[in-house]
């Protein structure tokens, strides 16, 4: 509804008697525009009251992007060095004490003999280990004294000067004795040495150590001058063997049944 409609509906009614009607005045133009200005006033007004503005949705602001964390490598801890100890070095061939030294010794020549590339034959050994015996004294030369006995050959060497005071590896005098008897023993590939170092001291731990380190040491060496570690067995001997430090040659012979 029209909102100066609704105001002169709500106007009341005034009779006027006609014998007292005044007589007619015509308005003026001002008063005309007066009322019209009202109206506009008041359509204005209830416009506003019933119009209103949608609120504008507000906008979140953007996410703010994460920041990789830069990556910081953990500083390294140095571990300390490992303590050095006094214990047997790490065994170039198998080891034995007085008490097994047969045991151990005929356990390995059996698996070599089972194998004839690394074994004789019967018939074979006497001219083979005749040969070697030849080929040893020879290598010698006057350095070490080479004893036969049977199909056995035991080489005697000398311990004064076969390690320095303090030291349980070879010296240069000794490794100098033991490159010529490894360069034959290489040669002659189907002979089993057992390296036997005398201990004098046998109820001493110490000395059995240091006897045992020093059996592993001359292994060590033959190993190194091409010696098969599989024909070498190291042991300590006791205090009554005569030579101190013993190499002990002896053929391996062929199994039947083998290949």
């Amino acid at each position: 509804m029209n909102s100066c409609a609704t105001i002169a509906a709500n106007q009341p009614l005034i009779r006027v008697d006609a014998s007292r009607r005044a007589p007619a005045k015509t308005l003026k133009p001002a008063g005309r525009l007066g009322i019209v200005a009202i109206c506009a006033v008041v359509a204005v007004v209830s416009g506003c009251s019933t119009l209103r503005p949608h609120p504008q949705a507000a906008h979140a602001p953007p996410a703010a992007r994460p920041v990789a964390a830069m990556h910081r490598p953990s500083p390294k801890t140095k571990q300390p060095p490992a303590a050095a100890t006094a214990s047997t070095p790490a065994a170039i061939a198998p080891i034995a004490g007085p008490a097994d030294e047969m045991q151990q010794k005929e356990r390995l020549k059996s698996r070599l003999a089972a194998d004839s590339r690394t074994s004789l034959a019967l018939s074979d050994v006497g001219y083979y280990m005749d040969v070697l015996q030849g080929r040893l004294t020879q290598a010698s030369a006057g350095n070490f004294s080479v004893a036969r006995s049977g199909d056995r050959i035991d080489l005697d060497l000398p311990r004064a000067s076969g390690f320095s005071a303090g030291s349980d590896e070879p010296n240069a005098g000794m490794r100098k004795i033991l490159a010529p008897i490894a360069k034959v023993l290489v040669e002659y590939d189907k002979a089993f040495v057992t390296i036997r170092v005398r201990s004098d001291v046998p109820s001493s731990s110490i000395d059995s150590q240091k006897a045992q380190r020093r059996a592993v040491a001359i292994a060590r060496a033959m190993t190194d001058a091409g010696m098969s570690e599989g024909r070498l067995l190291a042991t300590i001997q006791r205090k009554e063997t005569p030579a101190a430090i013993q190499l002990r040659v002896e053929p391996v012979v062929h199994t039947s049944g083998g290949h």
